[in-house]
């Protein structure tokens, strides 16, 4: 498993590039966002396109 600042990543890998996620496991439940999965994120009220490539423990 791959440790990131955050915690372990359980699935996937961390994010390797700014459109790129790792959400928290309860956080991947709740919302249903898996590992391949496509969201947008709002970021200063600005959207951005971001894939979920890892869930972290």
């Amino acid at each position: 498993m791959e440790a990131i600042d955050t915690g372990t990543v359980t699935d996937g890998r961390g994010p390797a590039s700014p459109n790129e996620i790792a959400l928290e496991e309860s956080t991947s439940e709740r919302v249903n966002l898996w590992v391949g999965d496509e969201t947008v994120l709002l970021i200063n009220g600005n959207p951005m396109d971001v894939e979920v490539v890892g869930i972290v423990s």
